[in-house]
């Protein structure tokens, strides 16, 4: 097997798995770290890599925002021991939904 073809399966292969840290710096809630993982290099740009990261934290900032409508939808179905939950869906999995759609049409 020739040098550039040896190379060219390394670049198709790339990484197998790369783990993204969650960052707790501002509690639980659900964000991930910036920092560019060493696996990655020569395989995604880092600002690629920063861009998207910074785009799924914005999704769950936005999918877990606190508001008059989520509370009233948790009192509720606690109210009526979380049946609530068979007739309607959960902003959460609505905005999961919206963003996997846009997702999916993007590429």
């Amino acid at each position: 097997m020739a040098a550039n073809e040896t190379a060219a399966v390394q670049i198709e292969q790339g990484p197998k798995k790369v783990f993204v840290q969650r960052d707790y710096t501002l509690g639980t809630e659900c964000k991930f770290e910036t920092a560019y993982p060493t696996q990655l290099e020569g395989v995604i740009a880092k600002e690629t890599f920063t861009d998207t990261i910074n785009k799924v934290n914005e999704l769950f900032a936005a999918a877990e925002e606190l508001s008059c409508p989520t509370y009233t939808e948790s009192c509720l179905s606690c109210m009526t021991g979380y049946l609530l939950y068979f007739c309607m869906e959960t902003k959460y999995s609505k905005e999961m939904k919206q963003w996997y759609q846009r997702r999916v049409r993007v590429g």
